[in-house]
């Protein structure tokens, strides 16, 4: 009787709110810290500089890449926020096509590498991504680039920051509408690359069905979106094909813009949901020299 009231307590704690909270925050936060740290290779060195930049919180976003912007009166350059599980040092393609939109328009880039990503210091958590996010447009600031010539770009759960911190000009890249719609979806990808086991355990599904109504980390680009400018240029921009997050929530993003006359839904056929399409490329590159006006 004593053990079986032993394993019922043992149970119940891990249904604590901070039990929860941490369960969530292992589907919301995927750093891939297991993989090794690529060095810049020959096509990027001497185009990309590999710098840290320090949050107001006291945080090194180490491994963080920048592209500087052309020497002009008027810089543009992007703020790029990396997804799940892909760093900056894990995109060097995406980070190739950031050199060549400096090249062709002279527009810089900065994609920091997030707290707890990297080997970075610090626990991922929604103020934390959110504060790394204001770090990256206050270093862009600090290099001499008007507020108003960031362009905020998201990649996947990038979006979240990208969405907060956008002024002007946003891109949202195979971007979800918020974590707990998500959810569903992410953990039938994560089942399918044998990250999360089938069938879930008993108790792990209960917890699922906990979390998924929880506000704790409902990270929410659809909310952040609604409270941009009206004057705020939005593209946002998905592929059929995602194998992770539906392209029903570009759809969504689309809706919940504040000018839908400055807002440009763009769904291809073909990529993934990290490997952009040529055409979703060239969709991408239109919509940044609409912006810019280069």
């Amino acid at each position: 009787m004593r053990l079986a009231v032993s394993g019922l307590g043992k149970a119940l704690r891990e249904f604590s709110p901070s039990k929860l909270r941490e369960f969530k925050r292992g589907f919301v936060f995927r750093p891939n810290n297991e993989v090794a740290i690529a060095p810049l290779g020959e096509k990027l060195i001497g185009k990309v500089q590999e710098l840290s930049i320090k949050t107001a919180d006291g945080i090194d976003l180490n491994h963080s890449y920048y592209i500087p912007p052309a020497k002009t009166k008027n810089p543009f350059a992007i703020a790029f926020f990396h997804g799940n599980a892909s760093p900056p040092y894990l995109l060097h393609d995406i980070v190739e096509d950031l050199v060549k939109i400096k090249d062709k328009l002279g527009i810089g880039t900065v994609m920091p590498c997030y707290r707890g990503f990297g080997g970075n210091k610090g626990i991922p958590s929604e103020k934390g991504i959110y504060e790394d996010a204001r770090a990256t447009v206050r270093f862009l600031k600090e290099k001499g680039v008007p507020p108003q010539n960031i362009i905020s770009w998201g990649l996947s759960l990038g979006g979240v920051p990208a969405t907060k911190v956008a002024n002007k000009s946003l891109i949202a890249h195979s971007t979800y509408s918020t974590y707990n719609k998500l959810m569903p979806d992410y953990l039938k990808f994560l089942q399918a690359i044998g990250q999360v086991p089938k069938p879930i355990p008993l108790l792990d599904r209960l917890k699922i069905a906990i979390v998924r109504k929880s506000p704790f980390l409902n990270l929410n680009p659809e909310k952040n979106i609604s409270k941009l400018g009206k004057d705020t240029q939005i593209g946002i921009f998905h592929s059929k094909a995602d194998e992770v997050i539906p392209y029903k929530m570009a759809e969504d993003l689309a809706k919940a813009s504040p000018n839908p006359k400055l807002t440009q839904l763009h769904i291809v056929e073909d990529g993934t949901h990290r490997f952009a399409s040529d055409k979703m490329k060239e969709d991408i590159f239109n919509f940044i020299k609409q912006v810019t006006g280069r």
